[in-house]
This record gives structure tokens, sequence and C-alpha cells, in this order.
């Protein structure tokens, strides 16, 4: 286990970095955490054509798990139920409501900002689904993971993102965000 890359800018305790998780997570450049994945869901998403064989629309709808970092610079598990709509070109059919995967594999990224409440969000990036792999883009991560029902291969931009949070447990680990989710 090494220090941080960037030393001291990136928190008093350098030693904290990747999530307080070293045993999964690299940082290299002290920036951004790869790592095993820290969020798995269950529900359903498809990509279903209207026009012609390819244009049509994506949605998904599910519960999903996953880490977050909180506005008091702690990690938490948050549970949340979630609803996405979008454009979607292919066909495809998914054992999650994202493109996160039931099992993940792997996030490149920091951790996302945890819910304070419910929420709503518009053009919140794309999932990619082919076969039984799933990729979901955001601003400023990728999360990648396997649904062991998975057929099809789509590409949805996400129009319309609905969040509504369940439950969420401080894990005692600290954080350090590099944004905040707008006020």
């Amino acid at each position: 286990m090494e220090s941080d890359p960037i030393g001291i800018n990136g928190g008093y305790n350098s030693y904290t970095y990747v999530a307080e998780d070293p045993l999964i997570g690299i940082d290299p450049t002290g920036l951004i955490t790869f790592g095993l994945g820290r969020s798995g869901s269950i529900g359903m998403s498809a990509a279903i054509p209207l026009i012609g064989r390819w244009f049509g629309v994506g949605f998904g709808l599910g519960v999903t798990v996953s880490q977050c970092c909180g506005k008091d610079k702690n990690i938490y598990n948050q549970a949340s139920a979630s609803f996405r709509g979008g454009i979607s070109f292919g066909t495809s059919l998914q054992s999650t409501p994202s493109g996160r995967g039931m099992i993940p594999l792997f996030r490149g990224g920091p951790l996302p900002p945890c819910l304070e409440d419910d929420a709503l969000g518009y053009f919140k990036g794309m999932d990619v689904a082919a076969g039984p792999v799933s990729v979901q883009i955001r601003k400023d991560t990728v999360d990648v993971g396997i649904n062991p029902v998975g057929v099809g291969g789509s590409l949805t931009f996400n129009l319309i993102d609905k969040q509504w949070l369940i439950h969420k447990q401080n894990t005692g680990k600290s954080c350090s965000c590099p944004y905040q989710r707008a006020q």
C-alpha cells in the first residue's frame, strides 16, 4: 500500500485515497479510482425499436444498492429505487435497471454523491448493453457489470432519471468528494 500520489492535496491522511479500499481500488494518478464495482442492481431494462429495426425507446426500473460519498465526507451504503428512460438504438433486455449490472465488475471514477432525498435528473449519460455485459457511462464515472439474463445489444441515451431514496447507512469510512450535488 502506498501514500496518495497527490499527497495531502487529496486530504490530510494520504492513505485514505481510493475510497479507503486499497485492496480493490487503484489510483495511479491520485485523481480517479479504478477497481471492482461498488454497486449492484436488480430490476429490468429494455430497449425497444419503434421506428424501423433500430431506433426506439429505452427504459429501466429497479433497485440499486451502491456506495456513495455524503456531504459530511463519509462513505455510505445506499439503497434506492430508480426509473430511467431515453432514446435507444438496438434491441436488448437486461436483468438490471441500469448499465451497472447485477454483478458489478469495475468502476472508474469517484464515488457518486449520496442522495439526500428523492432526485430527478435530465440527460444523465448513457447505458450500453451487449448480451450479458452492461456499461453505464455518467459524467464522472464508468460502471461495468454482468447480467445473468441479458440478451441483444443497445445504446440508450438517458433523457430522464428519477431516483427514490430507500435507505442510507454510514460505513464509518471517510471519502473526499471531488464534487457535490447541486443544491
